[in-house]
């Protein structure tokens, strides 16, 4: 049997029938009769044709501007990305971040902000970055916020992020990307089921300083093996996490060498914002005398001794902030005898082993000018 194909132009529709009767006797119009011999004028159309008419209706409906497109953009998850430098408690200078997902592409101006709540407060996290890209299948978008601990936040039982979003002048809204079809709607702000409202353990806070020690080590080695000899130097160092400190004078560390006590005099410090936040680093140096031996190995018990010195918060114009002194008892932090830190100082002298002898008589010494002349001599007679 003849079959005719029809294709419908840009949508890529193939469509096959059987000619009809006019064109199997070899009538020359262009179109079969619109109601064959013997059928009503409304007759519905056969099932072939009726899908597909169903298929051109889905196609056509889905090239309408706006039908399939008009979609709002929604929070599909919330996480804390996050992790504090230390166990599950953020310090002074620590950041966190919160991470936003979006079900559709986006385009966000200004700086929207997230409430987090931290204690009894509220703190905002703001808009840091974002990625997102409406031209790829399953788009989506990540909006990243963060917030620095500053001096005085606390939370024992972890914050919370309830939501929502915060425009602050702002907008958030979806980004077609050129899509057809596409319009660009404001996204909504609200977390729903996503908001983490209840109170995150593994992210608490302490940005409470409590300006003592937290650590101390011993910073050189000798030049030779485990023990330290005579004039080289030994430094020990401080630390003071969560804090910048401010030393004037000159304080000191007691070091045990021996049987003995010897002070290490303050010298040098770092006061730096470190990872994970602020941090004092203190340096005490102690030469090496001509009678110190320690064969177990130094100890550094602590504390430190002002010496008519101070060691005092440095707030550096931070709000709140009250220039407290330092604590300075090492606690557990002090060192026991270190092994691999001996000293041995004491001057050794051995002999010469080739001592410069003497030298000889001078063989012509030169004659006293005091001395009385005397003559020696032989008279031959003949």
């Amino acid at each position: 049997m003849d079959v005719r194909t029809l294709k419908n132009r840009g949508l890529g529709l193939t469509q096959r029938r059987a000619p009809s009767a006019e064109r199997r006797s070899g009538a020359s119009s262009a179109f079969p009769s619109p109601v064959p011999a013997g059928h009503a004028a409304n007759a519905a159309p056969s099932r072939p044709a009726a899908a597909l008419f169903v298929l051109f209706g889905a196609l056509l409906a889905g090239l309408t501007p706006g039908a399939a497109e008009a979609q709002t953009p929604t929070v599909s998850d919330v996480g804390i990305t996050s992790s504090p430098a230390s166990g599950d408690t953020y310090g002074t200078g620590e950041t966190i971040e919160v991470q936003v997902t979006y079900n559709l592409a986006l385009e966000v101006t200004g700086t929207p902000q997230l409430a987090l709540t931290i204690g009894t407060g509220t703190e905002q996290a703001r808009y840091s970055a974002g990625d997102s890209n409406p031209n790829v299948a399953g788009n989506r978008a990540v909006l990243i916020f963060k917030y620095r601990v500053r001096l005085g936040d606390e939370d024992a039982d972890g914050i919370a992020v309830p939501g929502p979003i915060v425009l602050n002048g702002g907008t958030i809204r979806r980004d077609c990307g050129g899509l057809v079809g596409c319009t660009s709607e404001d996204a909504s702000l609200a977390f729903g089921t996503h908001a983490l409202t209840a109170n995150q353990p593994d992210h608490k806070v302490d940005g409470v300083p409590t300006l003592t020690v937290s650590g101390i080590a011993i910073t050189t080695f000798p030049a030779s093996g485990d023990t330290y000899g005579f004039g080289e130097d030994i430094i020990v160092q401080v630390t003071y996490d969560g804090i910048h400190l401010e030393v004037t004078g000159t304080p000191q560390v007691a070091l045990i060498i021996g049987t003995g006590t010897k002070q290490a005099a303050y010298s040098a410090g770092d006061s730096e914002l470190a990872n994970p936040g602020p941090r004092a680093l203190l340096r005490f140096k102690y030469t090496v005398g001509p009678e110190d031996v320690d064969t177990d190995g130094i100890a550094v018990p602590g504390p430190i001794v002002l010496n008519g010195g101070t060691i005092r918060r440095d707030c550096g114009g931070l709000v709140g902030c009250t220039s407290e002194n330092a604590k300075l008892a090492f606690g557990t932090h002090a060192l026991t005898d270190q092994p691999d830190q001996k000293v041995d100082g004491v001057l050794t002298t051995t002999p010469d082993p080739d001592p410069d002898p003497d030298p000889d008589p001078d063989p012509d010494p030169d004659p006293d000018p005091d001395a009385p002349l005397a003559a020696s001599f032989t008279l031959s007679v003949e």
